[in-house]
């Protein structure tokens, strides 16, 4: 399977906080975790499979695809950005080597202490959550424009997280409320 990135390494250190030098081996991990984590969890798994089906074939710009290109470049890629800046504090101050866990740093400069990188981490999940809720928001109000979001059938399948904080493909007693009876 082809691991496709919503965001590029280039475009996201372009628009970003993130140094030109930091490694593509940090950021693209980051990049694929946010994406299978967060991004799954909130369009649920159909439309982010057709996301990576556009992306992958480069249909995305074109004219007939304009509300998925909307969702990608107006709400999903200010999410990946913050959500992968967060993601990539530790990574980048501490390493894993044959001697355990080590704090990387420089001669010239100091290191961080992991209060400080929890608190940037934070910082930067704070401002992902904005960008959370501004996609469930829009995704809510052009729930007919994407016919993946009632699609999915199968237990293993994630359902779009239209911002109910619990939720599951799963029956636990109560009638759960669906997209079609909102």
């Amino acid at each position: 399977m082809v691991n496709t990135l919503l965001v590029s390494e280039n475009s996201l250190k372009a628009t970003s906080y993130i140094d030109r030098n930091v490694s593509g081996e940090i950021l693209a991990p980051a990049i694929k975790y946010v994406q299978d984590d967060i991004v799954e969890n909130l369009i649920g798994t159909n439309l982010y499979q057709k996301l990576i089906a556009l992306v992958n074939s480069r249909e995305i710009e074109l004219k007939e695809n304009g509300e998925y290109k909307e969702l990608l470049d107006g709400y999903l890629f200010d999410l990946i950005v913050y959500s992968v800046l967060a993601e990539i504090q530790v990574p980048l101050s501490y390493k894993t080597r044959n001697k355990g866990l080590v704090q990387s740093g420089d001669d010239k400069l100091s290191n961080a202490f992991i209060s400080e990188v929890k608190y940037i981490e934070t910082h930067y999940r704070n401002k992902a959550d904005l960008y959370r809720r501004r996609l469930s928001d829009w995704l809510w109000c052009n729930r007919t424009k994407f016919p993946e979001l009632k699609a999915s059938t199968k237990f293993w399948e994630k359902r779009a997280n239209s911002g109910d904080s619990y939720k599951s493909n799963f029956y636990f007693g109560k009638k759960r409320c669906k997209f079609s009876d909102r």
